[in-house]
């Protein structure tokens, strides 16, 4: 994927802090919570960098089962709603074509939504921080992300 930071820089640097500690963790210890952030941001991601069909190959069923749950959870109920119609008009087997099409569509959809995603995103992230303990120990950040004052208002 490209390098891609959002509308509001936190939402880039929530991504990348959630994949550092996927990677650093082999995915163990990850919340409910950090689950559901980690696949809107992907999601997000792909969209915004026009990628989405590459995100979603060689399973896009799955995957867009996930982003439905996310982008529900966190409340970007039109993302939600224009994942639902593409979910309920699937064929049982999808082909590549219908795959790029349906990208491709979604993209232009979801890029255009009311829904303020990057801020939701934000606002779902800054919830996680407060509900996650403080890590003890030398050296350890208050959270597995601290939200650098460069970075402008949390939500």
């Amino acid at each position: 994927m490209d390098t891609w930071y959002g509308h509001f820089p936190i939402t880039g640097f929530v991504l990348r802090a959630l994949l550092k500690k996927r990677a650093a963790a082999d995915g163990a210890g990850f919340s409910e919570a950090e689950t559901v952030l980690l696949a809107a941001c992907q999601f997000w991601a792909a969209v915004a960098t026009h990628e989405l069909a590459l995100y979603l190959s060689p399973q896009p069923v799955p995957k867009l089962l996930v982003a439905f749950g996310a982008f529900s959870e966190i409340g970007a109920v039109r993302v939600a709603s224009a994942l639902r119609v593409v979910l309920a008009d699937r064929p049982e087997t999808p082909s590549s074509t219908w795959l790029r099409q349906q990208a491709c569509d979604l993209e232009a959809r979801i890029l255009d939504t009311e829904d303020e995603v990057d801020q939701l995103i934000a606002q779902f992230a800054s919830n996680i921080c407060r509900l996650i303990p403080p890590r003890s120990g030398r050296g350890a950040s208050r959270h597995w992300f601290d939200f650098p004052s460069s970075l402008g208002p949390v939500y």
